[in-house]
């Protein structure tokens, strides 16, 4: 899946925008995590659902840390 249809997704999922600051470094976390989550099970990409489904549920999550852990930083400054 190319980088804009994932983006489309994730943000389709989360129900928001994701700030284009934040999007390469989710989307390397989420598809080297991914590549490691598989190689690690002997799996290739796709095979028993860890595909571009999980990919985009893997992005999310990231997302969501990587904004999280934006705010907070904010709060500690």
């Amino acid at each position: 899946m190319d980088s804009a249809t994932l983006k489309s997704k994730v943000e389709a999922y989360i129900g928001e925008q994701i700030p284009n600051e934040l999007w390469p470094r989710a989307e390397e976390y989420a598809r080297k995590k991914l590549d490691r989550i598989n190689e690690m099970a002997g799996r290739e990409y796709g095979e028993d659902g860890y595909g571009d489904e999980y990919l985009v549920l893997l992005t999310a999550d990231t997302v969501r840390e990587l904004h999280m852990s934006r705010m907070l930083g904010k709060l500690l400054v």
